[in-house]
């Protein structure tokens, strides 16, 4: 995609880094890279390709996250994203992510007469394979 001139002025403005990674030529890992930021980041990835796109801004909020990560480009990562990164990957393997004490492995249900249940419970598993694998060999 060609990029327009005034996009590439912001990115000049806001991190000449990036400005200078951008003007370069395409590297293999790009579209590895770009789905990456779009997972991380989706609706910042709308705001930005919208801007690249049509050359201009917009008043989009998700925009000024966009510009922001331009500005902090390569350094800085916002850790509330890294921490549901985290949790998100812990859960994918099926690791709790509260730690491994009795304390957070088990909890106590709603009512009166109610007994421990193991955390995991508390998770909607469907879309997990970890978890598809374990039930298939009665595991669980």
């Amino acid at each position: 995609m060609q990029i327009n001139e005034e996009v590439l002025n912001l990115i000049r403005d806001s991190n000449i880094d990036l400005f200078d990674d951008v003007k370069v030529q395409a590297k293999s890992d790009d579209s590895k890279r770009s789905q990456n930021f779009k997972n991380a980041y989706p609706e910042a990835a709308l705001a930005a390709f919208s801007v690249w796109s049509k050359g201009k801004l917009s008043s989009d909020p998700s925009l000024k996250q966009w510009l922001d990560l331009l500005t902090l480009y390569p350094d800085r990562i916002d850790l509330s994203i890294l921490r549901q990164k985290v949790l998100d990957t812990l859960l994918e393997c099926g690791i709790c992510p509260g730690g491994s004490s009795s304390e957070v492995l088990q909890y106590e249900g709603e009512g009166s007469k109610s007994e421990k249940k193991s955390w995991y419970t508390c998770y909607d598993w469907n879309d997990n394979k970890i978890f598809d694998l374990l039930r298939s060999k009665k595991l669980i």
